[in-house]
């Protein structure tokens, strides 16, 4: 079936940083993904055709918050932050942001890049949910238009995206 269908795939695969967001960005003559000097994402991404340009589309697709409560809960536990976050309350969620960065600060001090690399993640993670709070609860499917993806895929909110369906 693969080999008469008129679609195809091609996966991308590679470390951090190798430099597959912009190769594909280069393929396709445009700037679709988010590319970063460091880590960009590490978010699932898919590039289709669309048929007619009114069709050209992102759709985001966010974790549900009780993921991300346990992603960061996870990240608390290695981290030595026992009492984690409640995403429900701003101070808490305010105290846990202060405390990731000082561990995050005094990791990349020493030198400690795994450590301040989770440190980073909770941050992204909170910044994430913040921002996309609404998305996260009410509406965890979202298509926007390739011009709003462009601000709205990057890195600050990386970490909430389950997966990103590209039309273009």
């Amino acid at each position: 079936h693969k080999a008469t269908s008129p679609r195809f795939e091609i996966v991308f695969a590679g470390t951090f940083s190798a430099g597959k967001s912009t190769l594909i960005n280069t393929l396709l003559e445009r700037k679709l993904l988010f590319a970063s000097a460091g880590v960009a994402t590490g978010t699932e991404c898919y590039v289709e055709y669309a048929q007619k340009q009114d069709d050209e589309k992102a759709v985001l697709y966010f974790f549900s918050k009780t993921e991300i409560q346990e992603q960061i809960s996870e990240l608390c536990k290695i981290l030595g932050l026992a009492d984690g976050v409640k995403l429900d309350l701003p101070d808490s969620i305010q105290n846990l942001r202060t405390k990731a960065k000082e561990i995050e600060d005094h990791a990349k001090a020493i030198g400690n890049l795994a450590v301040s690399k989770q440190a980073e993640l909770v941050l992204q993670l909170l910044t994430g949910f913040e921002e996309n709070k609404e998305n996260i609860q009410n509406n965890p499917i979202k298509a926007i238009n390739l011009e709003d993806a462009k601000h709205h895929v990057k890195f600050e909110n990386a970490a909430v995206f389950k997966q990103i369906k590209y039309y273009c």
